[in-house]
């Protein structure tokens, strides 16, 4: 028996956000740096949860007036028969690939770009211009780096190497703050890998934003911001950027949406005992304006 389709629409003003299941991956505790095993599974178990612990891939569709915008595509083939499924999810909430005209990247690992190829690496988004910041457009592109990248992450190299061959025309780099349709601004997020970016959704204000991995395990780095995950390029800058948009969030209110937070992964976040927490949102009943 399958899951009923991985979606849920979210409207802003005039912008609706679509969240897109591409499956899971399986979290070892072991994957997070900077604590024990056992206060990892402790902290997961406090939350609710049971191990084996579920990790969700996620990516979203951004609808404004005038442009179909993906952030992240999801995994593809690569990461195994657990992955793969936002293909099915985009088509079952009446949108083809044909449609997409703007792709952006949060950044390059393959759970967010491995989606861009068919079975056969040709281009899914046939007709999408992908945008991709600079720096971690000219890191992951550079083999030379290779060695140095964490160990759990290498593989990137191979499969950007097939991206960008399928989309070599199509891929633009940007640098700084751009805004990459009205309504979508780029929020540089650095550290989890050299470009890595979130995407603030909105028109005179944020009132989401879409910030990639800067949790992989929610249960356990909002109540200490501090851990890392040995998917990690730079921990100390990863941690650093975690903190900053964390206290942006809940200063000013603002929802976010995560990659790897539970599916759909809209939240709200709060101080709590000295650090933070999230608070799913409520499914919106009714997407009127």
């Amino acid at each position: 028996m399958e899951q009923v389709p991985g979606i849920q629409r979210r409207r802003f003003g005039d912008i609706v956000v679509t969240a897109l299941n591409d499956g899971y991956i399986m979290l070892p505790v072991e994957a997070v740096h900077g604590m024990s095993a056992e206060e990892t599974d402790a902290l997961f178990r406090a939350k609710g949860r049971r191990p084996p612990f579920a990790t969700a891939i996620n990516a979203y569709l951004v609808e404004t007036p005038d442009h179909k915008v993906m952030i992240d595509v999801g995994c593809g083939r690569f990461m195994g028969p657990l992955l793969g499924k936002l293909p099915i999810n985009l088509r079952a909430a009446g949108v083809a690939p044909e449609e997409i005209g703007v792709i952006v990247v949060s950044h390059m690992h393959i759970d967010h770009v491995g989606g861009l190829l068919t079975d056969d690496d040709t281009r899914r988004y046939p007709n999408a211009r992908v945008l991709i910041e600079a720096r971690e457009l000219a890191y992951w592109t550079n083999m030379d780096n290779r060695p140095g990248s964490p160990p759990s992450t290498q593989d990137t190299f191979d499969v950007v190497a097939r991206v960008m061959d399928a989309y070599a025309d199509r891929i633009e780099a940007f640098t700084g703050l751009p805004d990459i349709v009205p309504g979508i601004e780029a929020v540089p997020l650095n550290g989890h890998t050299p470009g890595h970016t979130g995407y603030a959704i909105g028109r005179d204000q944020p009132e989401l934003i879409i910030w990639g991995d800067v949790v992989h395990a929610p249960e356990i780095q909002f109540r200490r911001p501090e851990a890392t995950v040995i998917f990690d390029v730079d921990p100390a800058a990863a941690a650093a950027s975690r903190r900053a948009i964390i206290e942006r969030a809940v200063e000013e209110d603002i929802m976010i949406a995560g990659m790897h937070i539970p599916f759909p992964g809209f939240v709200r976040l709060a101080r709590a005992n000295g650090a933070y927490d999230f608070h799913p949102q409520v499914f919106q009943y009714d997407l009127q304006e």
